[in-house]
């Protein structure tokens, strides 16, 4: 009896064997999640009385993240939006005194192109460094998608000039570039939608029909030197607006670009308005933490110091999967 258990044991261990140095290979080609699902397969539950290495899942888990990023020139990296300068001086202040790159870069592969991040790529050209660690993304894939920031306000604005309209047909017409903003606010009877038509029809006119009509409504003469929050207006997600309506707020949709704008006016060098993007990508990688200092070495070097960093978190259970949505604070 007691051999045979012993043999079922051993076939199994050399069967542990062929499989992960098999998988192994395969985490390095981008594949860890279909080697952990092999693994899982070959010895079951834990009650099969054989569990996986933690080892072994520890590596895997740690060549899954490295597939994903890779330490790139800065200077061949685009930004898409302006960035706001009180953001812009808050974060170096923060990055200096971490002497770290708190998360990394999210960039198109295709286009080398920011798609989240614009600040810190910034912050680290003010910094002088060589290098970024960036997370790179195709970004043809449906999974990565587009939202945009609204703009909430307080402050009461009469809506003369606007017209009237359904706020689904309002959202629609903002796409068709028909209007450059609809302002919505809370009613007696719902929501009360007013389309600021425009007069361009285009791009660029709109963007600049915003500014100027955000200008005289709101006083807000500078994206570029208002933050989030500072009392006269907030940037608000796309997707929140009932609960700011809800909260005593009024709030200006914009309307939200396409991947093809985004692109063609970040290769172009006409980077959009401060919060025009808020871009979904899956399986994002924050809180990496690297130092600073290593961005100055070759990128051979830089990649050798994020490659052990990466196996040690791991290896430390300093890394997990959130399945949930969760709440991030700067």
């Amino acid at each position: 009896m007691r051999a045979g258990v012993a043999a079922q044991g051993g076939r199994k261990r050399q069967e542990l064997g062929k499989v992960c140095k098999k998988n192994l290979g395969v985490c390095k080609a981008g594949k860890a999640l279909g080697a952990k699902q092999e693994l899982l397969a070959v010895f079951g539950s834990a009650g099969s009385g054989l569990k996986i290495s933690a080892f072994i899942i520890g590596a895997m888990l740690a060549d899954e993240i490295l597939t994903k990023l890779e330490i790139q020139p800065l200077d061949e990296l685009k930004i898409h939006e302006q960035v706001m300068e009180p953001n812009l001086h808050s974060l170096r202040e923060t990055m200096l005194n971490l002497g770290k790159l708190v998360d990394p870069l999210i960039v198109d592969k295709k286009h080398k192109i920011v798609l989240d991040g614009n600040h810190r790529r910034m912050v680290l050209e003010i910094l002088k460094a060589d290098n970024a660690v960036c997370q790179m993304v195709d970004y043809d894939d449906p999974q990565i998608q587009v939202g945009g920031w609204h703009i909430a306000t307080k402050a009461k604005v009469p809506q003369e000039g606007g017209k009237a309209i359904d706020e689904k047909e309002g959202f629609e017409a903002l796409q068709k570039m028909e209007g450059c903003l609809m302002h919505i606010k809370k009613g007696k009877k719902g929501k009360e939608c007013s389309l600021i038509c425009s007069q361009s029809g285009e791009l660029q006119g709109i963007m600049d029909e915003q500014k100027q009509f955000l200008a005289k409504k709101l006083n807000l003469n500078s994206f570029e030197k208002n933050n989030n929050g500072n009392g006269a207006i907030q940037f608000i997600e796309d997707s929140r607006v009932d609960y700011f309506l809800e909260n005593g707020y009024e709030v200006f949709a914009r309307r939200i670009f396409t991947k093809k704008e985004i692109v063609g006016e970040a290769a172009a060098g006409r980077p959009l308005p401060p919060k025009s993007t808020r871009h979904m990508i899956p399986n994002r990688i924050i809180r990496l933490n690297f130092r600073l200092g290593y961005l100055n070495d070759s990128p051979e070097s830089a990649s050798m110091h994020l490659r052990d960093m990466v196996i040690k978190r791991v290896k430390y259970g300093s890394a997990r999967y959130y399945t949930e949505p969760v709440i991030v604070l700067y």
